[in-house]
């Protein structure tokens, strides 16, 4: 053998060199944090992580100059402390506490990973779970259609020749090599308190929409189906964005009821064209939740005084007691705009 067994260690300068110089190409390209996907790198963070690299090598001159490029700089993008200057002792501690357990969009943090209650899992780990919903009572997600569809019979025969014996009346209880198909509870029928997720991906100008409570006896001739509905639209380019009340037809809102806003956290809200996006909406009772990337936009009582008022001066008017009906489908529309659906969950309270 020629090679050498003791390769020279590459000196602790050239290494820290390296990073160094990498992380400023890298913090050319990259976006500003508050223009990056959640999750997302950012220049602040790659700035930040350059800083650190530095101070550890003692360079505190470099460290110096990237800390106040983001603390007063070119680079501060809106970064300030997490609630500063707390009046005791107790509300620094609380402050501190809650400044790990805010919901994303925090001005203090340059990069986070964001966790998901109860397991508080990273939401990596938690979205590549098997095909499930993982929750207390075990896994609610049927497998879909195409899914059952792929397999093929005991027989060997695929099950739409004829002569496999499938059953499409009872279209999930079919055996398969031998073996049934099986899932611990099947969502069907109705929805009344129930949990939706999905990823949706919209191209340039489509409209979409995810409807609920919707009433299939109403509006049978041409026309969309009668419901509740979770705007998905391109803000940018479509023109009903402009349409109905203070934003009320874009993104993530209550269609023509309530506008979509990220809640509780000062962040604008994100919609990305040609790229996956999370919509998920959360009915409990009358209470009822749209959740998009990751962030609250929406939160109504479908029973409240102020929704029927919302209703009245709506374009649903005339449908009596519109957004109140106990049950009802949930749809997925299609509005002409090429839009691609994955990962649905439904499960029932």
């Amino acid at each position: 053998m020629e090679d050498d067994l003791f390769i020279a260690r590459t000196p602790v300068d050239e290494v820290y060199n390296f990073i160094f110089s990498e992380l400023n190409a890298a913090t050319t390209d990259l976006p500003n944090k508050s223009e990056a996907k959640i999750g997302g790198l950012s220049k602040q963070a790659a700035t930040g992580l350059n800083a650190r690299a530095v101070l550890f090598n003692e360079r505190y001159s470099d460290a110096a100059t990237l800390s106040s490029s983001l603390i007063t700089g070119s680079l501060n993008d809106g970064l300030e402390l997490f609630r500063p200057n707390p009046a005791s002792q107790e509300e620094a501690a609380t402050n501190y506490k809650e400044l790990f357990l805010s919901e994303g969009g925090n001005v203090e943090t340059l990069y986070e990973i964001t966790f998901l209650p109860p397991e508080r899992s990273h939401q990596f780990d938690r979205e590549n779970w098997p095909v499930q919903w993982r929750n207390d009572n075990g896994g609610q997600t049927d497998p879909t259609q195409e899914l059952i569809d792929a397999f093929q019979m005991e027989n060997g025969l695929a099950v739409d020749d004829g002569g496999s014996g499938c059953d499409v009346a009872a279209p999930y209880n079919r055996n398969r090599t031998g073996t049934p198909l099986c899932f611990r509870r099947q969502t069907s029928g109705p929805a009344s308190n129930f949990e939706l997720q999905l990823e949706f991906k919209l191209t340039e100008g489509a409209n979409s929409g995810i409807k609920y409570f919707v009433d299939p006896s109403l509006n049978k001739g041409s026309g969309s189906a009668i419901g509740l509905e979770f705007q998905i639209l391109d803000d940018k380019n479509h023109p009903d964005a402009k349409m109905g009340i203070k934003g009320n037809r874009t993104a993530g809102s209550l269609y023509d009821l309530i506008t979509a806003e990220v809640l509780e956290t000062p962040r604008h809200k994100e919609i990305w064209i040609n790229d996956w996006n999370r919509g998920r909406i959360v009915v409990k009772g009358g209470h009822v939740e749209h959740w998009l990337n990751g962030y609250k936009v929406v939160e109504y009582d479908r029973f409240s005084q102020i929704f029927q008022a919302l209703v009245a001066y709506s374009k649903y008017r005339d449908w009596e007691s519109f957004g109140q009906w106990p049950a009802g489908p949930i749809l997925l529309q299609d509005h002409g705009g090429a839009v691609s659906f994955r990962s649905i969950k439904v499960r029932e309270f």
